[in-house]
């Protein structure tokens, strides 16, 4: 097959362009996919930061309710006069109108802090 002078330039030419078509598009490909992976790292991690110090405060408040149900029940237990279950029962109730994150209050007593007769 012979070729016309016409092709023979033409041949070189588009080989060379086509070849630096594809050299710049692999070249771009790797410097983007590092630079996509760099952004998504990065996205990641600042998600995940944001998101954790949510949960983090959301758990803070958690404990310190339970904390302070945990202390007022001991000491609304442990006083002498009147009815200790309703007073605790009363309290309960007010934790969970003040909080409206808090779903559930619970208390639980050793059989000796003076409710057996009381729930029996």
């Amino acid at each position: 097959m012979k070729l016309s002078f016409r092709a023979r330039i033409c041949l070189p030419i588009i080989a060379i362009v086509v070849l630096s078509f594809l050299v710049m598009g692999i070249a771009l490909n790797v410097i983007f996919s590092r630079e996509i992976l760099k952004a998504a790292v990065d996205g990641a991690w600042n998600l995940s930061y944001r998101y954790g110090n949510f949960i983090k405060g959301k758990l803070d408040v958690a404990s310190n309710v339970a904390l302070a149900v945990s202390d007022t029940a001991v000491s609304l237990a442990e006083e002498d006069e009147g009815d200790k279950a309703s007073a605790v029962i009363d309290y309960l109730t007010k934790v969970i109108q003040d909080n409206p994150s808090v779903f559930s209050v619970w208390t639980a007593y050793s059989v000796d802090a003076g409710f057996d007769g009381e729930f029996a």
